[in-house]
């Protein structure tokens, strides 16, 4: 089942990261290990139990492994995300071990959160941690993938956005 909590500010980031419950932990033979993972590893993970292979061109990583006990064989080094193409404010998210970088708009400043000290991301500590806040903005100007459908800061008004050429 996919489990996590929505913090309000934040809800369209936060937690389809992990396939386990709502800490990021998982219970197997015994054992609870935390995982860094997201929805973009569901297809890949599902392909390896069907013994099929998996587009090569996609974000996701198979986690099968690390749910059998084991480990990820090429780990994220972050997960990104981003929202608000073809709308009036463009977001993005870094999560970088337990670093959690948002920007809210792009003319807004990166808001930087330790999760192990604050799961709830209420207390923005970037100005303690400007190298963190530079490292995680510097992913968010090179993860994104630019689309032709789906430009950033120009609002769309036309009609069905997926039936453009």
């Amino acid at each position: 089942m996919w489990f996590g909590y929505l913090n309000q500010d934040h809800a369209h980031y936060y937690y389809t990261e992990y396939l386990d419950d709502n800490e990021g932990r998982l219970e197997l033979e015994g054992n609870t290990k935390s995982r860094d993972c997201y929805s973009h590893d569901v297809m890949p993970s599902f392909a390896e139990l069907a013994g099929v292979n998996c587009p090569d061109n996609i974000d996701g990583i198979s986690v099968v492994n690390a749910f059998l006990g084991g480990q990820v064989e090429n780990p994220h080094q972050y997960l990104y995300w981003d929202y608000g193409h073809c709308r009036d404010r463009y977001d993005q998210a870094v999560r970088m071990g337990n670093w959690k970088g948002i920007r809210l708009g792009q003319e807004n400043k990166i808001q930087l959160y330790d999760l192990n000290m604050d799961i709830g991301e209420e207390t923005d500590v970037a100005d303690k941690h400007p190298e963190i806040v530079k490292e995680i903005e510097k992913i968010m100007q090179t993860a994104v993938v630019p689309s032709e459908k789906y430009p950033i800061g120009k609002k769309y008004d036309g009609g069905p956005i997926w039936k453009k050429g």
